[in-house]
């Protein structure tokens, strides 16, 4: 847990609060002291404080603390009342604090204006003993449901007895859970090591549900107690509000979403399985905004929760939807999947009358030839009723499946009803061109004005991938600065044999400096976790810093993500795909790659990795098997770190990362270093030269003309180096022109590679119908393969004698 000051940084005249990556715009904050008001353990904290700020008390002199007992008409810091109350709504509450630990002196180098001693002293707490139960709960009302809002707690109890509290927030946003040790060693700075006195717990994107309420609980996490001494709760950004209850299946979104806001403008990819399993998409559609939302079992039906959940909050720019097979499976008939597409349809257009909808007609599969009236059926109510809507659009995937052969169809699945890698490139044959025909890809190129900070060569950010589970059964977070000094990045709290879907989504990524990036990581393909009960390499096995270098931190090595996917029909499950990716990469730079896994059994296991950025690169590694270990023993990895150098983010800043089991049926990643190279030398057309020509060939103006200038065509091919550039294609090879044209019932085409590191030039298309007068053409995106656009343009040739099209490039000055 990085144990940093607090900094209150002011802009103009509003203040933005900066933790993590992650800005509040503060118009409002609220303190609330706990404690036992008796004058020996506590005293009310006093209004202003040193600092100026007013204050929120709450506790009797007892030493039991009713339930029921509340403080009401909360003031922020300047003083202003508010509808705000905290109340002790469950649980067996008590108080104690300046002669049983509490924290006399607070310093505000670690807890800024926090700092305040009366508030620091004294505190509620919950135990196991004594009629406890260990748990107690406390309601804050009077919030607004259109807020977001960030809360934060500060617990500790000077003990050499080890404590730990688990803090759990519960709102409509979702439910965020931290732990923070209050007791005991190592809890506190170098100067108060029994107890905690530099952490606070932070919560953000809690947003209250209609009633304005959210409910805060404290429970036992080790040691028989659990501590509360202050409270902080800050206003921030106004966000529609959270209709109804989060269902389950959709809350860790929603709950990311207030963490880390993806934004508005999307396409919003969602349904049932066969879109959570979906690993490429994000990479499919690389130019595009992409938001996975698939979960598995879903129906047709179960999509109307995302209207209020998913599609108000983000205002997408497209939704594409496959769902209703499982509805079929499950006996419904094909009337009934029609009649719950309407019902989805009213609700959409009641909150989006205009925003495409794009509907994946539900397909035949291995499985499902019990269902085929049904399923016609059910695509030719909805294919009807889609054609009355002038912005919802059936996707005809089932014209490519039905006639296809028992051989054919089972080829492209890896299991009865799941699509393999191949099934996946058939769907994108159609769907691509469909969402093109409505919707621009809307990707911004990378521009580095999202930064929270440059790039620099040198930069390193390491990764924990593993559950942090209360229990510490199966792993715990990397604490940062780690006994090297450096900060790691650690997903969500979660439990060993969790599940990590599709769409999950972490921003506040943070290099080894502690320094923000501004780095999303998102999941795309789905994990599995688990760890030091299931062969995670700690203890007597290791690690090793002679080994693994900076990896070599037990915290990291113990535990682990893991996948299913080994894109085989070999009767294993493909369910758990594994995949992630990073945006806000630089694409200027290279990044290495260090990855990290282990999982200590006798089988034979080994995972490949495949990244993509402007090309794929691959590495695989040995994570399991007989005397694999350095040792040569130990059935694990505890040695091998794959590196893949050199990659190159793609012009948006994206970078993918594919596991695929190659043996074993699991594939594995522990721990990951990211390094940022040297930049390479200046994009654009002199950095294309300098890998096509020698610096000798450069060097000499004569080969202008005929080498290396932009009218040169080395290779005789008819085509320029500025050309050769902007298509991505080799001057000095005679490759078969890329553009193609095609011409067929009274529509002329033309399709072209663009290259989009191509950024000093422009590459478009004209029409003429005289030679004379030419006018730039609309083209669009038909699919996109990094490094590489495919754009075309349709003209119609009917009413006109003769036409022309032509495709120009010009260098930008």
């Amino acid at each position: 847990m990085r144990k940093d000051p607090w900094k209150l940084r002011k802009i103009a005249s509003a203040s933005l609060l900066l933790v993590a990556g992650i800005a509040y715009a503060e118009t409002g904050t609220i303190r609330v002291d706990f404690g036992r008001n008796n004058g020996v353990d506590g005293a009310v904290t006093e209004s202003p404080d040193g600092n100026g700020a007013y204050w929120n008390n709450l506790g009797l002199a007892e030493f039991d603390q009713p339930t029921g007992l509340a403080a009401v008409n909360l003031v922020e810091t300047d003083g202003t009342p508010t509808p705000l109350a905290v109340t002790c709504s469950a649980g067996i509450w008590r108080s104690n604090g300046i002669l049983n630990g509490g924290l006399l002196a607070p310093e505000e180098t670690w807890l800024g204006d926090l700092a305040i001693a009366s508030a620091t002293q004294d505190y509620f707490f919950v135990e196991t003993g004594s009629g406890g139960g260990g748990t107690g709960s406390l309601t804050i009302s009077g919030l607004k449901p259109d807020r977001r809002y960030q809360f934060r707690f500060f617990g500790t109890r000077n003990t050499t007895d080890i404590r730990r509290s688990l803090y759990t927030v519960t709102a409509a946003s979702g439910v965020q859970s931290q732990e923070l040790q209050t007791s005991g060693s190592g809890s506190g700075s170098a100067s108060y090591p029994n107890g905690n006195d530099d952490t606070i717990l932070q919560f953000d994107g809690i947003q209250a549900d209609s009633n304005g309420s959210v409910e805060v609980t404290l429970t036992v996490a080790e040691g028989a107690y659990a501590y509360l001494g202050l409270m902080e709760i800050v206003e921030g950004e106004e966000v529609p509000v959270i209709d109804g209850d989060v269902p389950a299946d959709l809350a860790t979104w929603v709950t990311q979403d207030g963490l880390d806001d993806p934004g508005q403008g999307a396409v919003l990819f969602v349904g049932s399985s066969s879109i959570r399993r979906w690993e490429s998409v994000t990479r499919d559609f690389a130019d595009y905004r992409v938001l996975q939302r698939g979960w598995g079992g879903s129906w047709l039906a179960d999509m109307d929760t995302t209207i209020p959940h998913l599609v108000k909050p983000y205002q997408p720019s497209a939704i594409v939807m496959w769902a209703g097979t499982n509805d079929l499976s499950g006996g419904r008939t094909g009337e009934e999947v029609h009649e719950d597409f309407r019902t989805f349809l009213m609700l959409l257009r009641r909150e989006l009358p205009e925003v495409p909808f794009l509907y994946l007609g539900v397909t035949r599969t291995p499985a499902n030839d019990g269902t085929k009236d049904a399923r016609l059926t059910a695509n030719a109510l909805i294919e009807a009723t889609a054609e009355t809507d002038p912005h919802t659009y059936f996707v005809d995937l089932p014209s490519i499946f039905e006639d296809l052969t028992t051989q054919e169809l089972d080829d492209l699945y890896v299991d009865p009803i799941h699509l393999n890698r191949a099934g996946y490139a058939k769907w994108l044959e159609v769907v691509r061109p469909a969402l093109e025909a409505v919707v621009d890809p809307n990707q911004p190129i990378y521009d580095g004005e999202s930064l929270e900070r440059e790039w620099v060569a040198g930069d390193r950010m390491l990764f924990d991938f593993g559950p942090d589970d209360v229990l510490e059964l199966d792993g715990h977070d990397t604490a940062s600065p780690d006994v090297r000094g450096h900060y790691w990045n650690n997903w969500y709290t979660l439990n060993g044999g969790v599940g990590i879907n599709s769409g999950e989504h972490k921003r506040g990524i943070v290099t080894t400096d502690g320094s923000a990036t501004g780095v999303r990581w998102v999941i795309t393909g789905g994990y599995a976790v688990n760890g030091r009960r299931n062969g995670g390499l700690f203890g007597g096995n290791g690690p090793s810093e002679a080994l693994l270098g900076d990896l070599a931190v037990e915290t990291a090595t113990e535990d682990y993500f893991y996948s299913t996917a080994d894109d085989l029909d070999d009767g294993g499950s493909d369910d758990v795909p594994g995949g992630f990716m990073f945006s806000g990469l630089d694409p200027d730079f290279s990044y290495e790659f260090r990855i990290f896994a282990t999982r200590e059994t006798s089988d034979v296991r080994s995972t490949e990795y495949a990244i993509y950025g402007t090309e794929r690169q691959a590495a695989t590694l040995q994570t399991s098997g007989p005397s694999i270990g350095s040792n040569g023993t130990y059935a694990g990895n505890d040695d091998e770190v794959v590196v893949i150098s050199g990659v190159r983010p793609d012009a948006y800043g994206q970078v993918f990362i594919d596991m695929l089991s190659v043996a074993g049926g699991f594939a594995y990643i522990g721990a990951m270093e990211v390094v940022v190279s040297a930049a390479d030398a200046p994009p654009g057309l002199v950095t294309w030269r300098a890998a096509h020509f020698s610096e000798a060939e450069l060097a000499d103006a004569e080969l202008e003309a005929s080498l290396w200038g932009n009218g040169a065509d080395p290779d005789g091919d008819g085509r320029s180096n500025l050309w050769e550039y902007a298509t991505g294609t080799d001057p000095r090879s005679q490759e078969a022109n890329p553009v193609t044209t095609e011409w067929a019932d009274g529509t002329f085409r033309v399709r072209f590679p663009r290259n989009v590191e191509a950024t000093d030039v422009v590459l478009g298309v004209e029409g003429s119908t005289d030679l004379v007068e030419w006018q730039t053409m609309t083209d669009v995106v038909e699919a996109s393969e990094p490094p590489l656009e495919w754009r075309a343009v349709e003209i119609s040739t009917d009413g006109e004698s003769r036409q022309f099209l032509r495709l120009t490039v010009e260098e930008q000055p």
